[in-house]
């Protein structure tokens, strides 16, 4: 079973017992509640695999991006680091001079 249709099998799950207690709550009929509550899942069936396959295809083209910029750098001939390797020079502390006491 492939990524989608779990995706989609969670959201028509959810989207069929949020009908049922919608239903439930404003009491209809068995008949018109089983009805809506199928035609709703079949809706959110749809809807999850759709959002699965575009949440899929943006990760894709993010990825394809980022590696394509890395590919980049990597073969402008470039051996510096992106960031600047400053270092911060610390005062030096002589060990001979007297600490205040805690009194």
């Amino acid at each position: 079973m492939s990524s989608y249709h779990v995706c989609g099998a969670g959201f028509a799950f959810l989207g069929f017992s949020l009908s049922l207690i919608i239903g439930l709550w404003v009491d209809n009929t068995f008949v018109t509640l089983v009805l809506r509550s199928l035609f709703i899942m079949l809706i959110f069936y749809v809807l999850g695999c759709v959002l699965f396959w575009l949440g899929q295809k943006a990760i894709q083209e993010n990825f394809n991006e980022e590696t394509k910029k890395s590919q980049d750098q990597n073969q402008g001939g470039s051996e510096e680091p992106d960031e600047l390797d400053e270092t911060v020079e610390l005062p030096k502390v002589n060990a001979s001079q007297e600490q205040p006491s805690a009194t």
